[in-house]
């Protein structure tokens, strides 16, 4: 039984990580200089965009008052736009337009700007051929 988690993280000779957790004696304390070690060699030391998908992640807070931030993440560069839209499908505001490079982007939603109400509303993405909707909630 482990009772606490501090990792220390080192390369060994071959280029592995080794994790390293605290050891608990079963009476709820943790030993000193008593670990568990196990290899994370699984782990990926250089990132390429190629290997990530698009996704449209959901926003943060859901819900939200007055501002939420909209997350995303792209294999290629080129032109996104984001719009917000009312439960009926009226454009509320568009929150980017234009070209991006590929990775995570992220932007602030300020619901207080537009006077809206308390309600359902959505947002699209769309980058290139790639187009998702999320739903986000607006609470006074």
């Amino acid at each position: 039984m482990v009772f606490g988690a501090v990792g220390s993280y080192q390369t060994n000779d071959g280029g592995s990580l080794i994790n390293q957790v605290p050891a608990g004696n079963g009476n709820g304390n943790i030993e000193p200089f008593e670990f568990y070690e196990f290899n994370l060699s699984s782990v990926k030391t250089d990132y390429n965009y190629n290997d990530i998908d698009f996704i449209l992640f959901q926003n943060y807070p859901n819900p939200f008052n007055p501002k939420t931030i909209i997350s995303w993440q792209l294999p290629e560069s080129g032109w996104q736009t984001l719009k917000i839209y009312d439960a009926l499908g009226n454009e509320i505001t568009t929150l980017v337009e234009g070209f991006r490079e590929a990775g995570r982007h992220y932007v602030e939603f300020d619901a207080s700007k537009y006077n809206l109400s308390s309600g359902v509303y959505f947002y699209r993405l769309q980058a290139g051929n790639y187009s998702s909707i999320k739903k986000l909630v607006l609470m006074k």
